[in-house]
């Protein structure tokens, strides 16, 4: 028995050294903005009972939510014999020609992947995985921390449309008017916000209940459709329509790049259409 005792502590001990420690964390919820804008990875690498550190990589998913995992790119640890970071060329999509690599340093211990412009085919999972050297001895790999890049983009304003009205003219009290707002409204979907103004010169206006029907565009983003059916009375004349976008990545909302306003609406007489509408 006491043999046997000997041989498990042994081969436990031999175990727990080849085990290792190595802790790896990587960004938390990085963003990026659809467009030539930049997005960093970046996975941070600590020691405890590890000699050295010989080779650090980047995985992506092969598809968003697959949780199948391929090679992107291998970093080389700090020292003399460091080489330079590689990567290998994806496909869906590409990430040649808009990647920047950086190597971890001995003050860093890092290891960053750059992106230099942003598609939508980039948001998915990535994960970081660190391999050591523990007596000369390769250890078990290090829990691979994974994180997800989400792409937002902000609307196209040249795709926003004036505000359809019809009947465009000769409106009459009683009469129901169909206002019509479309546009394209980012990633993720924003919606269209309605307000109604008793004039052009009004400073503050009334919000108007409505929604906002969505469809994905060709280029990852949305298209958005808002539809308000008004019943005029004669108190409406001289009204003005406002359609604004709202979205996350709009931090201005007097930005008149995305609001439109509707002309005066005037509000005639039934039948008589005139402006001055007599009490019967």
């Amino acid at each position: 028995m006491a043999a046997v005792w000997i041989v498990s502590a042994l081969v436990c001990f031999l175990y727990s050294g080849i085990r290792g420690d190595i802790s790896v964390t990587t960004t938390i919820n990085p963003v990026g903005l659809l467009g030539n804008n930049e997005v960093e990875l970046v996975c941070t690498y600590s020691l405890a009972s590890v000699d050295r550190v010989f080779s650090i990589s980047w995985k992506r998913e092969t598809s968003k939510n697959s949780g199948i995992y391929e090679q992107l790119a291998g970093f080389s640890p700090p020292g003399a014999s460091q080489s330079h970071a590689t990567f290998t060329n994806l496909t869906n999509p590409s990430v040649f020609g808009r990647v920047v690599l950086t190597n971890p340093t001995d003050s860093s211990l890092t290891a960053k992947i750059r992106f230099t412009s942003v598609v939508c085919g980039d948001e998915r999972k990535y994960q970081c995985t660190v391999l050591g050297i523990n007596k000369g001895a390769q250890i078990n790999p290090s829990p691979a921390s994974v994180t997800s890049l989400t792409v937002k983009a902000k609307p196209n304003a040249t795709s926003f449309n004036k505000v359809e009205v019809v009947p465009a003219a000769n409106v009459e009290e009683g009469q129901t008017v169909t206002f019509t707002c479309t546009g394209n409204v980012g990633r993720p979907a924003g919606s269209f916000l309605w307000t109604r103004f008793s004039s052009t010169t009004a400073p503050t206006g009334t919000p108007i209940y409505s929604t906002t029907q969505t469809s994905p565009s060709t280029d990852c983003t949305y298209t958005g459709n808002s539809v308000i059916s008004i019943l005029m009375t004669k108190d409406d004349d001289g009204i003005v329509f406002k359609c604004a976008l709202q979205h996350e990545t709009i931090s201005d909302p007097t930005d008149a790049t995305y609001f439109r306003l509707t002309g005066v609406i005037n509000v005639f007489c039934k039948s008589t259409l005139i402006n001055v509408c007599l009490p019967i």
